[in-house]
């Protein structure tokens, strides 16, 4: 692979992850998932695709939410969002969760939230 081919890849994308490192890609995952629960975000994680990611949604609202996933930069391993932002570096799982929070709220408070629908009141009784 040419140093030509490795630019055309875009940053929305991540590369393949090796064998070897997706043990570290899903424990820093699993760390991001605990401290966005804390927050009361709903994570799935999807550790069977490669590279392994990371849904968030809130419960309420499941139709919107971030896919999140880790790539192994020059020197250090970071969290990035499906739309390629750089949300924190993974030794900083409470302030990359910070990060997706502050990303995914607007999305949440924009979107109609689904309420219970009441039964249809009787109006003549039998």
């Amino acid at each position: 692979m040419t140093a030509r081919e490795v630019r055309r890849i875009p940053v929305a994308v991540p590369p393949p992850i090796s064998w070897g490192a997706r043990w570290r890609a899903r424990r820093n995952l699993t760390k991001l998932a605990r401290a966005l629960h804390g927050d009361g975000w709903t994570t799935v994680r999807k550790y069977e695709e490669n590279p392994p990611r990371l849904r968030v949604f809130l419960a309420e609202v499941p139709c919107v939410g971030e896919t999140v996933t880790v790539i192994q930069g020059w020197s250090k391993w970071g969290f990035v969002t499906s739309a390629g932002l750089w949300v924190g570096p993974c030794r900083e799982p409470e302030y990359a969760a910070g990060e997706v929070a502050h990303l995914l709220k607007p999305w949440v408070k924009a979107a109609p939230i689904p309420r219970e629908v009441a039964p249809f009141p009787r109006i003549w009784s039998r």
